[in-house]
């Protein structure tokens, strides 16, 4: 990456990435007759991550990706994760007796200013790429056909609940080309049906009790009257 100054603490110039559409015409294939080829190999968008114990090298590795291209969102994400674990390796190392809140608390500190704060981009994006790559190859709640073109909208899908992930999936609506504004949409839509069907399930159980109350009633009534036939002696 132009610029880029390689020391301990890398300083890493922001810089905005190029936009989709010319990156996955630059990732075509070319045919001996000159016709452009999707590249399925790389359907996944992403470059191959390199294993590493050294923090400054997933820094710069992090900012090429971002200046590269964005579909590698993937990868950095990838990168980020892995730069959480060597942090939180190397703390466990140094203080085993921390736990719980404590070692998370010395986790994030680490992780804020040996990665976040020397990122070419913000926090907020750094956890998106994070969940996004957790979500895909840790968790596996994405196939690599249904993986998005943009890490925000890819975001979006993260914060889906399997129930929003299976119905997007029967609508076909989990694809590279879907925009996020169409998963928003998609949750609102989910969200007011599943409003709907509890409040018609409400309706439900409280004409059912309501039903129950009847025959309750009637069955008391009954009883009433058996009692007060052996009140009075057992006559009708």
């Amino acid at each position: 990456m132009a610029g880029l100054q390689k020391t301990n603490q890398p300083n890493i110039v922001k810089a905005k990435a190029p936009s989709m559409s010319s990156l996955r015409r630059s990732n075509d294939i070319v045919s001996p007759g000159g016709v452009h080829l999707p590249d399925r190999r790389g359907r996944m968008l992403m470059k191959a991550v390199i294993k590493t114990k050294d923090v400054g090298h997933i820094l710069n590795e992090v900012a090429s990706l971002w200046s590269d291209a964005q579909a590698s969102f993937l990868s950095i994400g990838q990168y980020l994760l892995q730069a959480r674990d060597i942090i939180t390796e190397r703390i466990k190392e140094r203080d085993p007796d921390l736990e719980g809140r404590n070692l998370a608390r010395a986790i994030a500190a680490d992780y804020r200013s040996e990665v976040l704060d020397h990122l070419p981009f913000g926090r907020t994006i750094a956890v998106q790429l994070e969940s996004v790559a957790k979500a895909f190859f840790i968790e596996n709640r994405f196939r690599p056909e249904e993986m998005p073109n943009s890490y925000s909208t890819a975001y979006v899908m993260v914060r889906m609940t399997d129930e929003e992930l299976e119905k997007a999936r029967e609508k076909g609506a989990l694809n590279a080309n879907v925009e996020r504004r169409t998963l928003l949409k998609f949750r609102e839509k989910v969200a007011e049906e599943s409003e709907e069907g509890r409040f018609e399930a409400l309706l439900d159980r409280r004409d059912k009790l309501q039903q129950q109350q009847v025959r309750i009633k009637q069955e008391l009534e009954r009883l009433n009257r058996d009692i007060d036939r052996y009140e009075n002696g057992g006559k009708d």
